[in-house]
């Protein structure tokens, strides 16, 4: 059987709208949040899970992988989750990644990726390619720049609040604490725009909202309308080059345009949510994503090789028999 196995969480919104475009092919969904819930065995011949409706997915069923958002918050469930079997577990799938992975079976979306393409590799490996604002990290140092936007590298929560980007004077900073501080861009329109294997799609929102903020994120609501938006050619290829050096198959981009028509990059999400740009889906988007995921369309594994497949493709048997010898 040719399955799709998405890895993800219970409350994970576009993988609800993906499944509704997919009902009549066969997929697993593993919520990691209700692991426990799940019957797992994971030994010699692969891994075999059973999910609470009784329905089961093997690695050996397995055609294709989709990493969606597994790890993006605790388990709901304390008294039964403990720590020690959240660790344990979060070990266990990432082996069972490890292993689609190895095999060619992960599509569009590297697991991990932002650990190798980090938001200040992002911006260094951007020059020459995009606009980039001014930035630096400082920690007991007196930034260069006295107006400026902060933003948190590590999404972490400050006592249950988001840090969201703010514009500062960098003289009102405590320097006793890391601060990720960037040239602010009078921009008109946030860009947004998805990759999906050499595909772009675009879309832009007018910053109407900047007597209240300058982070679209803390203005959510049905009224916020991002559009279809063209992207000069130049912009285009320079975020296929880009993705193909990161070694990418799928990424969003956010980019500030400001009223000389230029393009500003701010950061690349490898995984970043794209389903709530056209739930219609009558732009594209979706149907792209779809037919990259779908277990009986054609297989595109992930660019990156894990280096498990990559050593048995570089080591000959006669290599093997040499380094396993034992003298006597």
């Amino acid at each position: 059987m040719n399955e799709l196995l998405i890895l993800t969480n219970s409350y994970d919104a576009t993988t609800d709208v993906l499944l509704d475009r997919l009902h009549e092919a066969s997929v697993f969904r593993l919520n990691f949040d209700q692991i426990t819930k799940y019957s797992l065995r994971f030994n010699r011949d692969g891994f075999y899970i059973s999910d609470p409706t009784g329905r089961t997915v093997s690695s050996k069923t397995v055609r294709k992988a989709y990493w969606r958002k597994p790890f993006n918050a605790e388990n709901e469930e304390p008294e039964i989750c403990t720590k020690y079997v959240d660790a344990e577990m979060r070990y266990v799938l990432t082996e069972m990644v490890n292993l689609l992975w190895s095999e060619q079976k992960l599509v569009l979306v590297e697991p991990f990726a932002e650990r190798r393409t980090g938001k200040l590799l992002q911006l260094r490996h951007a020059q020459g390619l995009f606009a980039i604002p001014e930035y630096e990290v400082v920690l007991n140092e007196e930034p260069c720049t006295s107006a400026a936007v902060v933003k948190s590298l590590s999404n972490e929560l400050v006592s249950d609040r988001v840090l969201y980007t703010t514009k500062v004077r960098t003289d009102d900073l405590d320097l006793r604490y890391p601060w990720f501080v960037e040239q602010y861009i009078a921009a008109s329109h946030d860009v947004t725009v998805v990759f999906v294997r050499e595909q772009l799609f675009a879309f832009s929102l007018e910053r109407d909202f900047l007597k209240k903020t300058i982070d679209w994120r803390q203005c959510i609501s049905p009224e916020q309308k991002w559009t279809r938006h063209s992207l000069p050619s130049c912009l285009s290829t320079a975020i296929i080059a880009y993705m193909r050096a990161l070694k990418l198959d799928y990424s969003r981009f956010d980019f500030l345009l400001d009223e000389q028509q230029r393009y500003w990059f701010c950061e690349v999400n490898p995984n970043g949510q794209f389903a709530w740009l056209e739930l219609s889906g009558e732009q594209g988007l979706l149907d792209a994503v779809i037919q990259e995921i779908s277990p009986t369309s054609e297989l595109h594994p992930i660019p990156n090789c894990h280096p498990l497949e990559l050593a048995t493709q570089t080591s000959s048997p006669s290599l093997l028999k040499k380094e396993t010898e034992i003298p006597v």
